[in-house]
């Protein structure tokens, strides 16, 4: 919880911080000040595990679904909406050929959306702390 408003350059650094470029801020402030200030679970005396494991996994994914989208995109071109023979089309091709177009669009959200997941990750944000299991 806040208990203090926090100065402008603190909350343009939490709109603007690693992984949030893409698509907004995804934590609370509190845990951003915390983090940034080397408090709580971030804080130095905390051991914390190599990053490295996690990125290269959230990279890994970033890289099959710009694939899987710049694989897809040629096939399902959004075009083709605006053709007149798409308005000759029956229901159930148009249909399944709009579920196309929606799947394929999803996988350039998906991209950025893991990007992000990285750079949280490297920065040491994405590090929530330990439990009993791990």
């Amino acid at each position: 919880r806040l208990t203090k408003m926090p100065s402008f350059i603190e909350y343009a650094g939490y709109c603007l911080c690693c992984g949030s470029h893409f698509a907004g801020p995804v934590y609370e402030m509190k845990d951003y000040l915390d983090w940034t200030e080397g408090k709580g679970l971030w804080s130095q005396a905390e051991k914390q595990p190599s990053p490295f494991g996690a990125v290269a996994r959230a990279l890994l994914q970033s890289g099959i679904c710009m694939a899987l989208y710049l694989n897809l995109v040629p096939h399902f071109p959004l075009s083709t909406f605006s053709d007149p023979s798409y308005l000759e089309w029956g229901f159930w091709k148009k249909l399944g050929y709009q579920y196309m177009c929606g799947f394929t669009a999803r996988w350039k959200y998906y991209f950025i959306w893991s990007i992000s997941e990285a750079s949280i990750i490297i920065s040491g944000f994405g590090f929530s702390g330990w439990t009993n299991m791990s």
